[in-house]
């Protein structure tokens, strides 16, 4: 049971190509690929590997392109988006890594950086080992439930349903 929900946009996603435990399995890249590219718009991300992980970045493009359009959007649905509306005008002007450095150090009150370091199965694929850091754009507190995979998949879908905007084939969901 997790206390707190996070919707964020993936800007790095690491999977891991060894799953251990009673399934042990090694995955191939194109094996992760393929499950990945049901949750996330792979042409968003650069893609690099090693004999142990497949990572992808978000590239600077679609940071510095779509990111602000998208939580000005987002923030309508939002109970403080009229402030997030004021405090993203902030990222305008700005370079991806400028972007992500702001978030990182707080300089927003709403929105900010998610590096948690956890690698588990989610909603987004049960067999896969992943870890995702990302811009927390809405988190909600108290959320006690215990059969949520089914309930996160929805909320995807249904976010990335609500918009044209091409960002919005990175988010994600968690509970913490």
């Amino acid at each position: 049971m997790g206390c707190y929900i996070y919707v964020g946009i993936a800007t790095k996603i690491i999977v891991e190509k060894r799953r251990g435990g009673y399934r042990e399995r090694i995955f191939s890249t194109d094996e992760i690929l393929d499950k990945l590219a049901g949750q996330f718009n792979l042409d968003l991300y650069n893609i690099a590997e090693n004999s142990q992980v497949v990572g992808l970045a978000l590239k600077d493009k679609v940071i510095e392109s779509y990111l602000y359009d998208f939580l000005y959007e987002q923030s309508y649905d939002l109970e403080c988006g009229k402030e997030i509306r004021e405090e993203i005008e902030k990222l305008k002007n700005k370079d991806a890594h400028q972007i992500l450095q702001m978030f990182k150090d707080y300089v927003l009150e709403y929105i900010y950086y998610n590096d948690q370091d956890y690698t588990r199965e989610t909603y987004l694929d049960s067999d896969l080992k992943l870890y995702i850091e990302g811009i927390t754009y809405l988190s909600d507190g108290k959320i006690m439930i215990e059969c949520y995979q089914e309930f996160l998949r929805y909320i995807h879908r249904l976010i990335r349903k609500a918009t044209d905007n091409p960002i919005k084939d990175a988010t994600y969901l968690t509970i913490v």
